[in-house]
């Protein structure tokens, strides 16, 4: 039972819609009016690099961990977005068994995707109470722009967590998605969600209608960045990057609450944790172009962090409130309605 601390959430809260390199470590406006630029950096992909196997392990510094660790691993971590030139860090959460218990006082290796079909090392972190860590890199650490896979490896049993490090320049431009009942139908289809995966059945949570289509319009055909910012705590990492994958929803960063309480379905639980993400991204110097939603902590959260509402795109039945767009059920409209809009001048090429 793997994914009781998952169904412990789901009942806590409901399904509502208001939803190292080792030494170093330690303004465009939006839209696409304007010409698109062609003198800008290429966005290097370095994601598909083998993962190191069959590394050594090393003796559990908790003799309580060696039973901690007797039950399955529920490791995550958070995708992060880092403004070129600047220091960020690289966070996992990493626990153990039914009751999801934190791993705490142990090493954890952390490599990146060496862009030459590898991985190297950029250093290690012991977990601390809560199981956590986060492995700082300096300005000058930092790789060139573009997208590299993140490898977290507990030293003591090489169980692992993955994310993407994403590194753009300042004026790249976003579209923010929320995913429980605006690519997916209904909040209940995250229960279907995790009865699929724990059961194994065949169906899987059903997206919107066009869901698939307006992701990969924005992205592909329109050239912004996207963000699956969701309410969903962290214990559900592994299913919700596995349903993006799965349904084929194209690349983008995905965000979920470090805190379970974050999930709690108000503005002042998950609209909160949304808008603080997001002004977190406008003070490292991006910009937010659109956002797409379906609850009152949605709109909230985008307001705050300055999305035009003529850019605040709501399903179901809390579209058009406080001056947003009103989207409907499906995207089927709404892809005719925004299809003919320009690329956005992004400050590099993909």
């Amino acid at each position: 039972m793997r994914y009781l601390p998952t169904l412990l959430v789901i009942a806590l809260f409901g399904c509502t819609g208001t939803e190292t390199l080792d030494g170093l470590v330690d303004g465009i406006e939006p839209g696409g009016e304007s010409e698109q630029n062609t003198e800008t950096e290429q966005f290097r992909s370095c994601v598909d690099g083998e993962i190191p196997r069959d590394l050594p392990t090393v003796t559990w510094t908790r003799f309580s961990n060696r039973f901690i660790t007797l039950g399955h691993p529920w490791h995550s971590a958070q995708d992060v977005v880092a403004a070129a030139g600047s220091a960020t860090a690289l966070a996992g959460k990493f626990s153990y068994g039914t009751f999801s218990k934190d791993l705490e006082g142990e090493r954890i290796e952390v490599w990146i995707d060496d862009c030459a079909g590898g991985y190297r090392r950029l250093g290690e972190r012991v977990t601390d109470s809560d199981g956590r860590i986060a492995l700082p890199l300096d300005a000058l650490a930092l790789p060139e722009i573009g997208e590299y896979g993140l490898y977290f490896r507990v030293m003591g049993d090489n169980s692992d967590a993955r994310a993407v490090l994403r590194v753009y320049p300042v004026g790249s431009q976003f579209i923010v998605f929320d995913i429980d009942a605006t690519l997916t139908t209904s909040d209940t289809e995250l229960v279907g969600q995790l009865i699929h995966e724990i059961l194994g059945s065949d169906s899987q949570p059903e997206p919107r209608e066009g869901a698939v289509a307006i992701t990969e319009l924005r992205h592909r055909d329109q050239k912004y960045e996207l963000i699956y910012l969701t309410g969903r705590p962290y214990l559900l990492d592994g299913i919700t990057r596995d349903w993006l994958v799965d349904l084929g929803f194209p690349g983008g960063t995905v965000h979920l609450t470090d805190e379970v309480a974050d999930s709690w379905p108000s503005e002042s639980a998950v609209g909160d944790y949304k808008a603080d993400f997001l002004r977190q991204l406008i003070d490292a110097g991006f910009v937010l172009y659109a956002g797409y939603g379906n609850a009152t902590s949605d709109i909230y959260a985008y307001e705050e962090a300055g999305i035009a509402k003529q850019r605040t795109y709501i399903l179901g039945e809390h579209g058009g409130e406080s001056q947003t767009v009103a989207v409907g059920e499906t995207y089927t409209e709404h892809i005719a309605e925004v299809g003919g809009e320009a690329p956005a001048n992004q400050p590099f090429r993909r």
